[in-house]
């Protein structure tokens, strides 16, 4: 029987008033998830420094009893991330879907643009040729104002269709061919993909919501953590972290309330 190793690392919101967190690590055996440990952490006041050095140790005592996880998923907690590569650095990063969606549906709903934003153009174009330079957010003062740009940060009209190529670029894959039966390399999924929402984003003139997909999800370093396309030799079943998330259901209702 072969047994894929999977960590689910999700934190319960607000535990109790201590602010406790819990984390589980759940193997899966032909579908069916089977607990292997847990870490109960009280994150009272402890920065990500504090909490990615705990949780380190953590996988490290795991590491020495020969656990290697193939894929490690988390709804992009840097403090997990960090300390998941620095001791399984050939595990494969998996942000959950269901977050990664709901993160970017949340940005694209607030109308807000900031008066600063990480965009490098030249960077982005160093990386993907088909970048234009020019196209980048306007600059935002108190003293000039864009006369002819649409205020809205996403116009509702494009937000679905947005998330639809968010969906659709996770699924690709090496291993999975095309409607014309080609298969595809990790480097040339990530440059399509790239190209793809670049592309729709010039054509409805979406200047910030360019700027903010390259920078959050599209530049090759954070996009590694979402595309299952990332992994080329192997694919994992699950996409989001809804089986940890059952877990904690049964938690908080037959057990959480024996305790606090």
């Amino acid at each position: 029987m072969m047994l894929i190793v999977y960590i689910f690392l999700l934190l319960i919101d607000k535990t109790n008033a201590l602010g406790f967190e819990l984390y589980a690590v759940i193997g899966q055996i032909n579908g069916a998830g089977y607990l292997m440990a847990y870490l109960f952490l009280d994150n009272l006041k402890k920065e990500d420094g504090v909490r990615t050095s705990i949780l380190s140790n953590f996988f490290n005592a795991l590491h020495l009893k020969e656990l290697c996880p193939d894929f490690f998923l988390t709804d992009k907690d840097w403090a997990q991330i960090n300390a998941a590569s620095q001791v399984w650095p050939s595990t494969k990063i998996q942000l959950c879907l269901w977050h990664v969606k709901r993160a970017i549906e949340k940005r694209l709903a607030d109308s807000s643009i900031s008066k600063r934003n990480n965009y490098n153009a030249a960077a982005a174009r160093a990386d993907a040729d088909f970048i234009d330079k020019s196209f980048h957010p306007f600059v935002r003062d108190s003293i000039h104002s864009e006369v002819n740009c649409d205020p809205r940060f996403c116009p509702k009209e494009f937000r679905d269709t947005i998330l639809d190529m968010i969906v659709y670029h996770f699924h690709l894959h090496p291993m999975i061919p095309n409607d014309q039966n080609q298969y595809f390399t990790v480097d040339e999924i990530w440059f399509t993909s790239v190209q793809e929402m670049y592309q729709f984003c010039v054509q409805k003139d979406l200047r910030n919501v360019w700027a903010y997909m390259w920078t959050n999800w599209y530049q090759k370093l954070t996009w590694r953590l979402w595309a299952r396309s990332a992994s080329s030799d192997k694919m994992g079943l699950y996409k989001t972290t809804m089986l940890v998330k059952a877990h904690w259901k049964v938690i908080k209702q037959d057990y959480l309330l024996r305790f606090f």
